[in-house]
């Protein structure tokens, strides 16, 4: 059968496309990484995509407010809980991060990671940890941009989501050039070498044990690293939240390996159980972020509360602010004194 002679034209063309492409993989494993600055969340800043809203939960973890004392009394939206009284960050919820598909952000998460794998390793190797915490930074910055659900509401305020982004990534440099860190979470792949990949099938109790406690000891070690830092943590983390997002991604992973009462043990051992009450309806005002006017459910006593729709603080201790353009109310932004109507942007003061 005859053949036109333009149709073998793609062979040289494949040819030399499988040369280039060697020949710049060859040069990123032989010459030091570079890398445009990237681009940190700030003014006009991408918004956030949209993701459906999770489940709603039917209880609530019962964690006294390290600030004031209160108990939480309204459900969260996320894992990361806030006090519903003076908005701080008290505890994070295993039960809610399973709630909100965090098994699917883990694996977006391992992705990224693989694909950064070569200038992570190329700036452990050199000693650059200049690019690797940049390239982490990096990692982290796509990752919230890709599953927002499984972070705190407060991403949406671009100064407080660049400062988990700096944060998360001096973390992990910090982890990351530590010789003993590396040795620990060496031993913690070789163990879940040893399980099962895919749910289903046995897992030997005693090398789960061994992981387990490999994996504690790992924690323990990045911990006493991260600790002196934890100030940088735009939601002044303590060791105890540190521990528990940590541990978090580890037992998700494995519970559905495992049968109920296993389930339970690794999730008490890893100190990520605790108190669970049904939610009670409790007597709230209705009230309107001064930063995006919606609404927001405050319970009564409350001084400063967090709107999970924008992921800014409003004084609720104070009353709103009546605009005189536009006839709307709201109330004002913590630890300001003006700010623009989220409504018709004309400028209100505080008196």
């Amino acid at each position: 059968m005859y053949v036109e002679w333009w149709y073998w034209i793609w062979v040289p063309v494949a040819l030399v496309g499988a040369g280039v492409r060697m020949w710049l993989q060859f040069r990123s494993l032989n010459q030091p990484a570079t890398f445009a600055p990237m681009p940190l969340p700030g003014p006009g800043y991408p918004p956030l995509p949209y993701q459906p809203a999770p489940a709603a939960p039917t209880q609530i973890k019962q964690t006294p407010c390290r600030h004031c004392g209160a108990v939480k009394v309204q459900p969260p939206s996320t894992a990361c809980l806030y006090c519903d009284f003076c908005g701080t960050m008290v505890d994070w919820d295993l039960r809610m991060a399973q709630g909100i598909g965090f098994l699917t952000p883990m694996k977006e998460l391992s992705r990224l990671m693989f694909n950064e794998k070569v200038p992570l390793e190329h700036a452990r190797a050199h000693g650059d940890r200049e690019t690797y915490r940049q390239t982490m930074m990096r990692v982290w910055n796509q990752h919230m941009a890709m599953c927002p659900l499984t972070y705190s509401p407060r991403i949406g305020d671009p100064s407080y989501r660049q400062a988990l982004i700096y944060y998360l990534g001096m973390a992990d440099t910090e982890v990351g050039f530590d010789a003993e860190c590396q040795a620990l979470e060496e031993q913690v792949a070789n163990l879940r070498q040893q399980l099962p990949r895919q749910p289903g099938q046995p897992v030997n109790p005693h090398t789960l044990h061994q992981l387990v406690n490999a994996k504690k000891a790992s924690l323990e070690r990045a911990l006493a690293l991260i600790g002196p830092h934890l100030h940088l943590h735009p939601d002044a983390s303590t060791v105890e939240l540190a521990r528990s997002v940590m541990a978090s991604t580890f037992v998700q992973y494995w519970l559905p390996f495992l049968t109920p009462d296993t389930q339970q043990w690794l999730i008490d051992e890893m100190g990520l159980g605790g108190d669970y009450a049904p939610i009670q309806p409790v007597p709230t005002t209705e009230r309107h972020c001064g930063h995006c006017g919606g609404d927001i459910m405050c319970a009564h006593g409350a001084s400063r509360i967090l709107c999970e729709k924008c992921g800014f603080f409003n004084d609720v201790g104070k009353a709103e602010i009546a605009c005189p353009q536009c006839g709307g109310s709201a109330s004002p932004p913590a630890g300001t004194h003006s700010f623009s109507c989220p409504y018709c942007k004309a400028d209100l003061r505080i008196s």
